[in-house]
């Protein structure tokens, strides 16, 4: 979904496309595309059920990781440090 700093009309913000997964390369490429989506400069939410958790990529250029799975924010801070992208801040 869309959020703070888009172009989109406010109704059609914080709304839930619900997507596939196999979809969301396309849907943020189509978002990068159309403007919809500026990456530093507003926000794309990105949530998925199994596990939970949500991915904001945020208007300040950081990406927040919303999840109650350790687990999950253990692995996934793992694939970033192994990608050379630095973990600033873990908050449980």
């Amino acid at each position: 979904m869309h959020g703070w700093g888009s172009d989109l009309p406010t109704d059609a913000l914080w709304k839930p496309a619900g997507i596939r997964v196999q979809d969301i390369a396309a849907f943020v490429e189509a978002s990068l595309a159309r403007r919809d989506f500026v990456a530093g400069d507003s926000d794309l939410c990105i949530g998925v059920e199994s596990p939970s958790a949500q991915f904001v990529f945020c208007h300040e250029s950081d990406i927040h990781l919303k999840t109650e799975d350790r687990e999950f924010m253990g692995a996934f801070r793992k694939f970033l440090e192994g990608l050379g992208i630095p973990v600033i801040h873990v908050s449980t």
